[in-house]
């Protein structure tokens, strides 16, 4: 299946454990209501969506080729990933906007709710990444984002104009690879 598809998902929910967890905060009772705090604030906030490609997938895990519909990428390490897929899902997955703002609006009123507003970002967009996988309703080999391993950062800007990125989630990339929103995802994962 080589169509662009799109999807808008509810906020999910936003795992405090997780939160606490990115803040390093342990079991502090302070921190957890900082958390808890912004959390609201980023959940109201995001507008959850993503957008995927299904496409065929051939790796050759000693040579480090991995060829995704005509999209050839050199990295032993996704090769290696990849080898036992025939048909990868390569997508984007975005907290919106909105989770951005939210961050700006807590980094405004103080340094610990900055801290956690990021991690509850963090949090969700991983969240969004895993509802897309539920949705698709696949058996699959974990996500692999542009970074990981020898799989280039650049490889983002591929990603980004595969899946029309700006068009279709509202995701752009700027001239030193980072994805905007910042609490943005791409990704590639094999299905098995």
């Amino acid at each position: 299946m080589k169509t662009l598809r799109t999807l808008v998902f509810p906020t999910p929910e936003i795992d405090l454990k997780e939160v606490l967890w990115y803040m390093r905060a342990g079991q502090d009772e302070s921190a957890r209501e900082v958390a808890l705090r912004a959390c609201a604030l980023v959940r109201q906030a995001a507008d959850c969506k993503a957008c995927f490609l299904r496409l065929p997938v051939s790796a050759e895990e000693g040579g480090g080729l991995v060829r995704v519909g005509e999209w050839e990428i050199s990295s032993r390490s996704l090769a290696k990933h990849l080898s036992p897929c025939r048909e990868a899902v390569v997508f984007a997955a975005t907290a919106g906007s909105g989770a951005d703002r939210a961050i700006a609006m807590a980094s405004a009123m103080s340094g610990t709710l900055a801290l956690a507003a990021d991690a509850a970002g963090s949090v969700l967009v991983e969240a969004v990444c895993d509802a897309l996988e539920r949705e698709l309703q696949e058996r699959f080999v974990f996500r692999y984002s542009p970074g990981y391993g020898d799989f280039p950062i650049e490889a983002q800007t591929t990603m980004v104009r595969l899946l029309q990125t700006e068009r279709t989630i509202g995701v752009t990339l700027t001239e030193g690879l980072m994805l905007r929103p910042s609490k943005s995802v791409t990704a590639i994962i094999g299905i098995l």
